[in-house]
């Protein structure tokens, strides 16, 4: 599959590097979750994923690290990653 990542979810990302005080485990255990995605393999299987049917359909969200969720979409041969953060700030931008 072929990884698209949304302009807010590269500004999420920055941001997140900046506040944790250890982000190298973080940034590991996305780029392990962003590989699985990318080979097809379920991502279930390693972290904790739900459905997001308000969204629509093909949305998802996942625990990649700690209290860190990261928002996604499946459509076709592409996984487009849109949102990137604590369920806290997630829910109060939305």
């Amino acid at each position: 599959m072929k990884i698209r990542w949304k302009e807010r979810f590269k500004e999420d990302y920055k941001e997140l590097e900046k506040r944790l005080k250890k982000p190298i485990p973080f940034r590991k255990a996305l780029f392990r979750a962003v590989s699985i995605l990318e080979k097809g393999d379920d991502l279930s299987e390693k972290y904790t994923v739900n459905r997001i049917p308000a969204q629509g359909p093909g949305w998802y969200d996942c625990y990649v690290f700690e209290d860190i969720i990261m928002i996604y979409k499946i459509q076709g041969r592409y996984v487009k990653l849109s949102r990137l953060g604590t369920p806290k700030k997630l829910q109060k931008e939305r």
